[in-house]
């Protein structure tokens, strides 16, 4: 039996002038879920309450793993560096780092590691962030539009990665995309978020890219017509 590495039970937010409500949601190992719906539709803000960035006003959380990896749109690291200057400092910090599978997620990716960080692309920089959270082998891993921006050679390497990741390693991903076509080359379930709700959850098995558009429209288009 696959063991759930969280769970979530009526957990609301309010964050600023948007409300995600009555949230009923689990990730279990070797899942990768798909978080989708229009802009603002509360997938970052789910994804950070899942994370315990952003603190729930009300529900349940249940979390059942060591280690937790998330990559958002922001860099939390000095981008004066080079990738060689930031593996030292990482190795120097006292956190749970694999520097060989480090340095083979670099290479898988063909990052430089001579020049700046702020000289890479937002592109790069994502694929960066996802080597480094992928290094300490979290049992959960949280990526918030990790393609954006990538051309589609190094989209399908990210991931590739990824699923790899999760296969050989009985994690768990839960991931944002406004790519559908993301979902369907990786994920195995999706949940589709209309206005901070959770209106769709199915399995991605049955699914092509051009289904699973057209479900999604159909689907945002009876709920704004309420029915």
């Amino acid at each position: 039996m696959c063991m759930t590495k969280v769970s979530m039970s009526q957990v609301k937010k309010k964050y600023d002038d948007f409300i995600l409500s009555d949230i009923n949601f689990q990730a279990k190992e070797k899942e990768i879920i798909g978080l989708i719906g229009e802009n603002g539709a509360g997938k970052t803000t789910l994804l950070k309450s899942i994370g315990g960035i952003n603190k729930i006003d009300f529900g349940t959380i249940k979390k059942d793993f060591k280690e937790l990896g998330f990559c958002f749109d922001s860099i939390p690291f000095p981008e004066e560096l080079n990738i060689i200057q930031l593996e030292h400092v990482f190795q120097n910090i006292g956190i749970n780092w694999d520097i060989q599978a480090f340095w083979s997620y670099i290479r898988t990716l063909h990052l430089p590691i001579k020049i700046p960080i702020s000289n890479f692309s937002k592109g790069m920089k994502m694929q960066l962030n996802l080597c480094i959270s992928i290094s300490h082998h979290p049992d959960l891993l949280l990526l918030d539009e990790i393609t954006s921006g990538l051309d589609p050679l190094m989209r399908r390497k990210v991931l590739r990665l990824i699923k790899k990741y999760v296969d050989q390693n009985d994690r768990a991903v839960i991931i944002t995309t406004h790519n559908l076509s993301d979902v369907v080359e990786i994920c195995t379930r999706f949940d589709l978020l209309d206005h901070g709700k959770i209106i769709l959850e199915k399995s991605v098995q049955d699914f092509g890219a051009e289904n699973l558009e057209k479900l999604f429209e159909e689907t945002i288009k009876k709920v704004k017509l309420g029915e």
